[in-house]
């Protein structure tokens, strides 16, 4: 079943901006401020948020030989996602996206040479997109706790070790097209500003940290969001 979310449950709270923009709401000028929220303004008018999710049955999971199985399809996330996930039940796969006309007002204003707010909006758009994964995880969890079941913290090719080509697997267990999105020929997701994955569910599972900290990836964009 497809999510259609409201743009107020996902817009990012104004001090949410600064903070990934690397400032503190008391720092920021009076003159940046109210570009942030003109930006805000012009994104709440622009995102159409959708998500989705697919439950599948843990069928094998071998730290060893490092891989998991669901559906049919074997996936190799790395040892920190696989020991999240051991004594999952069941893995849900997830795709969301805040939609493609958002992308198209960010390119714009990079023809334009707008710098600042192309920053701006796109950090905006980076964190709505987290948003809307956030509440359709929210959603899972609610139906796995009525089963009395918990679920981990979501993961993502490209982070984590994963390589972003499991992307193509990933999108080969949810259906055509989800929420609109497809990808290009580095998999790399269509509407830029997407988001897919999955997280564990079972008993007395919950969410934990990602553990940032003892990561080697030094280019990856969590970690530059807490620098």
């Amino acid at each position: 079943m497809e999510y259609l979310l409201s743009v107020e449950e996902v817009l990012p709270l104004s001090e949410h901006v600064f903070r990934d923009m690397g400032y503190h709401e008391d720092q920021i000028e009076g003159y940046f401020a109210a570009l942030v929220d003109t930006e805000h303004a012009q994104a709440k008018s622009l995102i159409v948020p959708r998500g989705l999710y697919v439950e599948y049955e843990l069928e094998a999971l071998s730290r060893n030989d490092g891989y998991f199985l669901i559906g049919g399809k074997e996936f190799y996330p790395g040892k920190r996602i696989l020991a999240r996930l051991a004594a999952a039940r069941s893995i849900i796969v997830f795709a969301c996206t805040i939609g493609n006309e958002i992308g198209v007002r960010i390119r714009s204003l990079v023809k334009q040479g707008s710098s600042v707010e192309t920053y701006m909006l796109d950090s905006i758009a980076s964190l709505a997109a987290d948003n809307v994964a956030e509440a359709v995880q929210r959603i899972a969890e609610k139906r796995a706790s009525a089963r009395g079941l918990g679920c981990t913290e979501r993961f993502s090719p490209g982070y984590c070790g994963w390589p972003v080509s499991a992307q193509k697997t990933l999108f080969s267990l949810l259906p055509p097209k989800p929420c609109g999105i497809s990808l290009n020929a580095s998999s790399m997701m269509v509407p830029e500003k997407s988001v897919s994955g999955i997280f564990g569910v079972g008993p007395g599972m919950k969410r934990l940290a990602y553990g940032c900290d003892d990561c080697k990836i030094e280019d990856c964009p969590a970690r530059r969001r807490m620098t």
